[in-house]
């Protein structure tokens, strides 16, 4: 079964943010279901206003197009997942109908996230190779931009037929048409999407791409694959079966208001690589005891980390590299040599920037300083370069850094952060105000937003955490007393933010694999 307490502790807020967003006391206050909270979740009031818009946050993708996260405000997030978690067995039945899928997501009690996938990446190279067998051709194909296309109404698409759903539209018994209803009370009753991060996204997803996969098995006798996520690879012994399912693939997703991305669909002859190769020649990590020595063997293994990076410019070499150095015993001379190394990883891909403070943050609290002003120099290349362009993530992990490290933010940079337009970035320059790294600070800007209408906008996050802590004052018409979730949340000591969290914590599976990607989502 679906646990609630762990959805919304584990399933709330996209992995890719910062250490500090959580959702603990969230999930500690609101986890037991009752009546007394789906009340004031769920306005009675006359005229109350029950939509809300997701706070978005621009995320870095290694040499690819950007992807934005959606957080989904608090108030239709929780009665999501609460009717997911309590219709848990109809909907794993609706996944257990189709044969594709490896992403298919199962409820656990421990890891990163509420949910892993059927088949993780160790064992989709094994799956590959024993359903390739007796096979000449792979059909590869990828829908176009399935999270930010995808209809809401597909959810009662998938589970309860079109015609069905159609036909009893406004019917709130049926549960695909809540979930519908729900998803879009999250994203100012848009009909068009689903937020990416949040696990309640994945599941959805795969109920409509289980859907198409039934199709797919209708109208294919014997059909052999694999499906993650919304990236298919189907075999066949013959140019001709491929062509015929590609067609067919593309009548099924067409039932769903989708379509498949051109560029990536393809029909080549097999063998075909069954995984990436360039992690190998990372794996042999050498690293010597000398002096001289260890900054040779530092220099040769990021000079080939670098030279990967070129060579698979959409893959995540870097963040694996670190992964797999940041344990290294080091001698005290090779110290300045490597932060410099990091350094160059955090300016050429900012989404290393997580590794590269886990790493910092590591070694001193061992008792090794951090360059201070080669770290300073990195933030404000960083931040100037990325901030105008409104790349959310590369900000805020940067602000992030100087907060976890305590280093000061440069003037430039402080005097530059009231211009960003992400949700996440305001909450983490006030923090580091706070704490004397950010003198100076303008927050008239942010002060302004403090105003009732917010908490049902992107800003709700900022509103809430920055008038909780007194980093923005409430004003005399102090609008969280006004919101009667938000207020509960408050009276409870609910915060989404933690100033003390970790910055050395990875969760697992990025450690072992030192990869971007989140199960669901392709990040």
């Amino acid at each position: 079964m679906a646990d609630l307490r762990r959805l919304l502790y584990r399933g709330y807020f996209p992995i890719n943010v910062p250490q500090p967003f959580s959702t603990t006391d969230f999930a500690r206050l609101l986890s037991d279901g009752t009546k007394t909270h789906r009340g004031f979740l769920r306005p009675t009031d006359p005229g109350a206003r029950e939509k809300y818009e997701l706070a978005e946050h621009n995320l870095a993708r290694v040499g690819q197009l950007r992807r934005v996260l959606g957080i989904p405000n608090p108030v239709p997030f929780y009665t999501l997942a609460m009717d997911i978690c309590a219709n848990w067995s109809a909907i794993d039945r609706e996944l257990n109908r189709g044969s594709l899928s490896v992403s298919r997501p199962i409820p656990v009690t421990r890891g990163a996230r509420a949910f892993a996938a059927y088949a993780g990446f160790p064992d989709r190279g094994r799956i590959r190779a024993r359903r390739r067998v007796g096979f000449r051709y792979v059909l590869f194909a990828d829908v176009q931009k399935f999270y930010p296309s995808v209809y809401t109404h597909a959810a009662p698409w998938a589970l309860h037929t079109k015609a069905v759903a159609k036909q009893r539209r406004n019917d709130r018994t049926l549960l695909g048409n809540r979930l519908d209803g729900w998803i879009r009370d999250a994203q100012d009753a848009q009909s068009v999407g689903l937020p990416i991060g949040p696990d309640t996204s994945w599941i959805l997803s795969e109920l409509v791409l289980t859907g198409v996969d039934r199709i797919l098995e209708k109208r294919l006798s014997n059909l052999v694959g694999i499906r993650s996520v919304d990236d298919y690879e189907l075999y066949f012994r013959t140019p001709g079966e491929a062509e015929e399912a590609l067609a067919i693939l593309q009548t099924a997703l067409a039932v769903y208001g989708l379509a498949l991305n051109q560029h990536k669909t393809r029909i080549e002859n097999l063998p075909v690589p069954l995984e990436d190769t360039w992690p190998m020649k990372l794996r042999d990590l050498r690293m010597r005891r000398g002096p001289v020595a260890q900054i040779s063997d530092l220099l040769a293994y990021f000079s080939n980390a670098f030279e990967l990076a070129q060579q698979h410019p959409t893959a995540s070499v870097l963040r694996f590299a670190l992964s797999r150095v940041r344990r290294v015993p080091l001698h005290g001379t090779s110290w300045q040599t490597f932060q410099d190394l990091l350094f160059q990883c955090a300016v050429a891909e900012p989404g290393t920037l997580q590794y590269v403070l886990a790493t910092l943050r590591r070694w001193q609290r061992l008792g090794h300083a951090v360059d201070a002003d080669r770290f300073q120099e990195t933030v404000a290349e960083i931040i100037g370069k990325h901030l105008p362009l409104a790349h959310g993530s590369e900000v805020a992990w940067a602000l992030w850094a100087s907060v976890a490290l305590a280093i000061p933010l440069v003037k430039a940079v402080i005097k530059n952060l009231p211009r960003t337009t992400d949700p996440l970035v305001p909450i983490l320059a006030l923090h580091a105000e706070s704490i004397g790294l950010a003198p100076g600070l303008n927050k008239a800007r942010w002060q302004k937003l403090v105003v009732e209408d917010e908490l049902y906008g992107p800003n709700w996050l900022l509103v809430y955490e920055g008038t909780q802590r007194n980093w923005l004052s409430p004003g005399p018409a102090d609008p969280i007393k006004k919101h009667r979730a938000f207020k509960h949340l408050r009276s409870n000591k609910v915060s989404f933010y933690r100033s003390n969290a970790s910055a050395e914590y990875i969760p697992p599976w990025r450690r072992s694999l030192g990869l971007p990607q989140l199960i669901g989502y392709g990040l």
